[in-house]
């Protein structure tokens, strides 16, 4: 099976749970090889599964970020807690990092893509400490601080 035909079978065989006769078929079992074979279609798919949660996968660092990053749990609202989920992202830092699930919001910030080394965006954790403290905040966890500064508007309104 080429990239052509893989992508043309996509909305046939990327239905799950697929039916018994379905995945019990030579073609399938070729459009899964080629899945496993082929780093291009196997990141195309991950760019298929972001398009479909409502997600453009180009404003990410890379297909495998954009996946992880719009995953969802309903059993678990916050990503920090559910297992599924390994890598978290915060907006007001544009922070990446691998969650450490001790029973606190513990982090490890990552800078490269665990899965392509894509550099991702350094973090911009001491800027926004840095900024709020010449704005007279010492505390800005326990302070009402500007509202910018709850997202990541407070970087993206400056640059």
């Amino acid at each position: 099976m080429n990239c052509s035909e893989y992508r043309a079978n996509y909305a046939e065989f990327d239905k799950f749970p697929l039916p018994r006769e379905v995945w019990d078929t030579p073609e399938w079992t070729a459009w899964i090889d080629h899945f496993h074979q082929c780093n291009e279609c196997a990141d195309w798919d991950l760019a298929q599964r972001v398009i479909k949660r409502g997600y453009d996968p180009q404003s990410f660092p890379c297909v495998h970020i954009a996946d992880q990053i719009t995953q969802t749990c309903d059993q678990h609202p916050d990503p920090h807690d559910c297992p599924d989920v390994l890598i978290v992202y915060a907006p007001r830092f544009d922070e990446y990092a691998i969650p450490i699930r001790d029973g606190g919001p513990s982090v490890v910030c990552i800078r490269f893509c665990p899965w392509c080394g894509v550099q991702l965006p350094e973090s911009k954790s001491t800027r926004w400490f840095e900024e709020l403290e010449l704005l007279g905040y010492d505390d800005p966890f326990l302070q009402d601080i500007p509202e910018e500064y709850l997202t990541d508007q407070w970087y993206k309104n400056s640059t």
